[in-house]
């Protein structure tokens, strides 16, 4: 019994090891998405008006105990072909954007595989040193965002939560 309490004490007191949290599985049906995502989601909407009028954007996110960040973000429009918007051109400006409200500067950017839809991926880091990987999906009338914004030190998590977004069947057709 006593060389089990003693490897036991040893195993809790080795630094550097820590149990990583279980992360857990989130589906919107209404979203038509599923990603795994450290802690329970919150769940959000925000009213955004256009010349077209008012659209809602959706947003999921959930943040670990390391304060990394992961969202999933749909806005939902009224034009049947609003995927057609998914220009280069638009890519560009939204990247732009991103990069220049976090004081950024691009790492990596590259089109995306998403069936016959138009994405693009993009990689930088922010002022204060995090980086952001973020991938933008044009399916339909809707307008995906799916980002992670971590410390240096946990890449592994944003890839693990890229890894794991899924758009659920018959989404992509």
């Amino acid at each position: 019994m006593q060389p089990f309490i003693i490897a036991f004490l040893c195993l809790i007191a080795t630094p550097g090891v820590q149990q990583e949290p279980a992360w857990q599985q989130f589906t919107s049906n209404e979203g038509r998405f599923s990603a795994r995502m450290p802690s329970d989601p919150r769940i959000s909407t925000q009213v955004t008006n256009t010349k077209d009028g008012s659209v809602l954007t959706h947003m999921v996110s959930s943040t670990d105990d390391n304060l990394n960040e992961f969202m999933v973000s749909w806005t939902e429009y009224k034009n049947p072909n609003f995927e057609q918007r998914g220009t280069e051109a638009t890519f560009n400006k939204m990247r732009d954007a991103l990069v220049a409200v976090n004081k950024g500067k691009v790492l990596n950017e590259s089109v995306i595989s998403s069936g016959a839809h138009p994405a693009r991926a993009y990689k930088f880091s922010t002022s204060d040193g995090r980086i952001v990987t973020v991938r933008f999906y044009f399916v339909g009338n809707r307008m995906y965002q799916v980002m992670a914004q971590m410390r240096p030190e946990n890449i592994d998590s944003g890839e693990k939560f890229f890894e794991s977004f899924k758009f659920m069947p018959g989404t992509l057709v």
